[in-house]
Order: C-alpha cells, then sequence, then structure tokens
C-alpha cells in the first residue's frame, strides 16, 4: 500500500527516523500510524488507506503483518529539501 500522507515526512525527526529503516523491516499498524521498532510513527497512511483497511477489516480481514517497500526521496513542488518517504506493505488475512 502507497497512500501515504506526504506531508506528514516533513520532519527532520521524522527523516532521520525514515533513512534508518530497511526494505524488508518489520513496522506495526496502529490507527492511521506505521510504527518502528522503538513504537515511533514513521509513516501516516492516507485517509483512502484508512477506509480501506477499516473496509477489509468490516468484512472480517485483519493486519497480520507489514513491512518497509521502499523508502524515496521526495521534494515538495518550489522546494530545494528532499524528504525520506517510506512506503510499505502492508499484509491482511482473514480471521
Amino acid at each position: 500500500m502507497h497512500d501515504v500522507v506526504l506531508d506528514f515526512f516533513k520532519n527532520n525527526t521524522r527523516k532521520s527516523l525514515v533513512l534508518h529503516l530497511r526494505s524488508g523491516d518489520s513496522l506495526f499498524y496502529k490507527n492511521v500510524y506505521l510504527l518502528n521498532e522503538d513504537g515511533k510513527p514513521v509513516v501516516e497512511l492516507s485517509n483512502a488507506a484508512k477506509e480501506n483497511i477499516q473496509t477489509l477489516q468490516e468484512r472480517g480481514y485483519g493486519v497480520t503483518a507489514v513491512e518497509v517497500s521502499y523508502i524515496v526521496a521526495w521534494s515538495p513542488e518550489n522546494s530545494d529539501t528532499e524528504w525520506a518517504i517510506c512506503l510499505a506493505n502492508i499484509t491482511l488475512t482473514k480471521r
């Protein structure tokens, strides 16, 4: 799932947290956030992603795994600053 809130990453502390992640690292799902192993939020899911997960949960699915897929660089329009973005895979299985 690659539906994230880009503005969430516009923070130097978060950039550092994201840059310490590697593809395949496990994350933890909590509400609209994906947390690193220290319990710190490294991703905020978009409203669309949150709604998709909620719909699937109502159909009997649960989040069973989350892992880092990609770390990419992003620069907002009219900005020279690059921010690190974490894109993750969320696995849901039927309960």
